[in-house]
């Protein structure tokens, strides 16, 4: 761990011990007071560096803040008195940016070293408190002047190279300015080429891990003497070291950190194994596995829970049993690589887990499946919040890199009877396949205008269920028709009437509800029926 290093001097000056076996240490004064940049592949160990890095400073008793995009820095609170701030149940202190400015100020005048868990935030949301963090420490430092370091994960996404986040102007001010101040700044990223250059050309040392060819560009750039062209052939948790006290880049393996790996790729061994010498029987047979595996009672269902004869087209539309598909969500990238589905409130995933705005889901992420839990009983949780006239859950990060989303994929949340979890549906077309539910809720004006008494925020897929063409921001029209009693949604082109659909979520008003009789608490179910066409009928158990 962290020493002391002794020379001909009467100043002993303490150093980092990070690398593996006999490797070089890092003078503590000049990464905790100074402006740092790690960079590396994903599973080329940059998330390990900046761990040790973390468990060598805390060591010397001296306060960090960490932000942390994907929650893997909360396990340092395991061997370290650190504070956890996020949306999680489990974290120490929750709040908005508001709150996490202050903490950042308490924690450099009470010496607290601190994890700002992001993870459960909406990106914007996140982006906003990065932005009250290093706001927070900056003008905390200027008063106390404490050796404060900064970790910031993934800080491409706030110091990106071409564009400006909420986050760029603080950050900057802190990479810029904070040194005098005593604070320092260790950026981390996977994509250097997607990092501000000002930033990696004016860090006092830089870390570089394996890396891919657009970012070996900048490496290459930066590391004299040819140092950077061999970084496509580096082992995992190998780096090569270019810093202002080194008279050349040096070459070494970091140690492997002490606190659990949270950000772990789950290792093949768990299904070494675990593929049959034969297709069993029942997996090629449909009708065989049916009459062999008892009917599993419903448990919870919207309809049996009421004792309401649910719609015979559910079945036969979905070909799973009434009750056990709660919703299909469109999984939408939100940048490279990472995605986020987003889950109305208004159908029956929230009445089931019994949520309502403010309240956590908890997320457990198994070997097997991922797990909703109400109360934020799980491995992560997100917060329901208020959003406009809508309430909704927004999933992202782990929960969704287990499940190996990809571009046009879908996500169904399904009804165990015991357990809620999220499954991968791949593909537009098998998402298609079954039907999704909403409630008949009171409309947010309902004291202003009478005939607006109530209305119904469908599900999200429905606009991938019609093909509706949507601005950037999920906004345009949902059309409607009745035939044969029925209510049938399409394009505005084959309408006969239309309503707005706002942030991907289509608001079914008074008008269409009269004609399928629909009154609060009432089911509706949405069925796809032909090529971009789908029926809106009433499953009853309102008022």
């Amino acid at each position: 761990m962290s020493r002391v290093t002794t020379g001909a001097t009467a100043d002993a000056m303490p150093a980092l011990a990070v690398a593996a076996d006999n490797g070089p240490e890092l003078p503590a004064q000049e990464v905790v007071t100074g402006r740092g940049f790690i960079a590396g592949a994903s599973g080329a160990g940059k998330s390990n560096t900046a761990t040790v890095v973390a468990e060598e400073v805390l060591e010397l008793g001296i306060p960090l803040a960490v932000i942390d995009p994907e929650g893997e820095f909360v396990a340092l609170a395991e061997d370290y008195p650190v504070v956890v701030f996020g949306s999680n149940p489990d974290a120490d202190v929750s709040g908005d940016a508001a709150d996490a400015d202050d903490l950042a100020r308490r924690a450099v005048a009470e010496r607290v070293p601190v994890v700002f868990d992001l993870s459960g935030f909406a990106e914007d949301e996140a982006h906003t408190v990065a932005a009250a963090v290093a706001t927070g420490l900056f003008h905390a430092e200027k008063r106390h002047e404490v050796p404060f370091l900064l970790i910031a994960d993934e800080i491409d996404e706030y110091l990106p190279n071409k564009a400006k986040t909420d986050a760029t102007k603080p950050l900057s001010r802190v990479a810029q300015r904070g040194r005098k101040r005593g604070l320092g700044l260790l950026g981390v990223s996977q994509r250097p080429a997607n990092t501000s250059t000002d930033y990696i050309t004016q860090a006092e040392y830089q870390i570089w891990h394996r890396v891919k060819k657009n970012d070996k560009d900048v490496a290459i750039e930066e590391l004299p003497d040819g140092h950077g062209d061999a970084l496509d052939t580096f082992d995992d948790g190998e780096v090569v070291l270019n810093s202002d006290w080194n008279d050349a880049p040096e070459r070494f393996y970091f140690r492997l950190k002490t606190v659990t790996d949270l950000g772990a790729t789950p290792s093949i061994t768990r299904s070494l194994g675990s593929v049959p010498e034969s297709v069993p029987a029942d997996v090629l047979d449909a009708d065989a596995s049916e009459s062999e595996e008892p009917a599993t009672e419903c448990v919870g269902c919207p309809f049996c829970a009421n004792d309401v004869e649910p719609p015979a087209h559910i079945a036969e539309a979905a070909s799973v049993e009434h009750g056990t598909v709660l919703g299909v969500y469109k999984a939408r990238e939100t940048r490279e690589g990472r995605y986020r589905v987003q889950i109305d409130g208004t159908t029956f995933l929230r009445d089931e887990l019994g949520l309502s705005a403010g309240d956590t889901v908890g997320v457990t992420v198994t070997d097997e499946e991922v797990r909703l839990h109400p109360n934020g009983d799980g491995l992560l949780a997100y917060t329901v919040g208020e959003g406009g006239r809508y309430l909704s859950l927004v999933l992202s990060g782990r929960a969704l890199d287990c499940l190996a989303v990809e571009p046009g994929d879908h996500v169904r949340v399904v009804d165990r009877t015991d357990r809620i979890t999220l499954e991968r549906v791949t593909g537009r077309n098998d998402a298609l396949e079954y039907p999704t539910l909403a409630r008949v809720t009171p409309h947010s004006r309902k004291d202003k205008d009478t005939d607006r008494a109530h209305q119904a925020c469908l599900p999200t897929t429905v606009p991938d269920y019609l093909g509706l063409e949507l601005d950037d921001d999920g906004n345009g029209r949902i059309g409607w028709k009745v035939r044969d009693g029925d209510v049938y949604l399409c394009k505005t082109d084959d309408a006969e009437h239309s309503y707005k659909v706002g942030n991907g979520c289509p608001a079914i008003g008074a008008k269409a509800l009269r004609e399928i009789d629909a009154r609060e608490g009432d089911t509706l179910v949405v069925t796809p029926v032909g090529p971009e066409v789908a029926r809106l009928t009433n499953g009853g158990d309102g008022a």
